[in-house]
């Protein structure tokens, strides 16, 4: 949790923010943590083109995660056009959106009805983006997407692949310049709601069941949760096998 600039600066203390890809779950609180994060940047003496990553801006997931937006869900919206609009004008490879459908697969939605959400997301703040003056090309590029990967294995795979058709053909009415514009960008997060916390040790199999499956769906970044994530923070004992899981696949499989 990020509560003050100085957090943020500890957390990120060592890393080479030159050539690491800094993402936020920022929940609510995105248009700070974005603002620290931008003044962290320039207080690295880091150049607008050496920058990287993304604001995880989604106000409509975290009321579906929360019930609750303390700015409510227009402001929200309106907050978060306003740091696409300057996130593409001083940004080559920063994006400002981060479309996460996993609060519905955590609440027993269907791969079906995730793709749903995503589908409706994504039109919402592109329609906000458009309303707020944004060319198609520069709204499409400030949307990244994040879905879940559950223990269900093949019918993970037919889910990220049929996000990938689905987005194609979604992108296409907005009429971007760039074909790449109907590419995908994906992050895939292993499930939570299949963590048992009688045995944690099984935990680390389903998890590995569930990455493989992002994997073979093509998905571009992937977060494994830890074995003992259903009973607490991650032990620095979980936190690397959790890693490591994610090493075994890029080298073995």
């Amino acid at each position: 949790c990020l509560a003050s600039p100085e957090s943020l600066e500890r957390t990120l203390e060592g890393v080479r923010l030159d050539l690491a890809s800094i993402s936020l779950a920022p929940g609510a609180a995105f248009r700070t943590t974005s603002e620290w994060l931008v003044d962290l940047w320039a207080s690295r003496g880091l150049a607008d083109k050496d920058i990287s990553g993304g604001f995880g801006v989604d106000p409509i997931a975290t009321l579906a995660r929360t019930g609750t937006l303390p700015q409510g869900i227009d402001r929200a919206l309106a907050d978060g056009v306003g740091l696409a609009v300057m996130a593409a004008n001083r940004f080559d490879n920063l994006r400002t959106w981060s479309i996460d459908t996993t609060p519905y697969a955590e609440a027993g939605a269907s791969e079906a009805q995730e793709l749903a959400a995503m589908l409706s997301t994504t039109v919402a703040y592109l329609r906000a983006m458009q309303n707020g003056s944004m060319d198609a090309e520069a709204a499409v590029g400030q949307l990244e997407l994040t879905l879940g990967a559950s223990s269900d294995f093949f019918t993970t795979i037919a889910k990220l692949r049929a996000a990938r058709m689905i987005w194609a053909k979604l992108m296409k009415p907005f009429k971007p310049d760039d074909p790449r514009s109907q590419s995908l960008r994906t992050h895939s997060q292993t499930s939570g709601w299949s963590l048992a916390a009688q045995d944690v040790f099984n935990n680390v199999a389903r998890t590995m069941i569930e990455a493989m499956a992002a994997t073979q769906g093509h998905t571009q970044s992937l977060h494994t949760n830890a074995l003992d994530e259903a009973l607490a923070l991650p032990t620095d004992f979980s936190a690397r096998i959790a890693r490591n899981t994610q090493i075994v696949l890029q080298q073995e499989s």
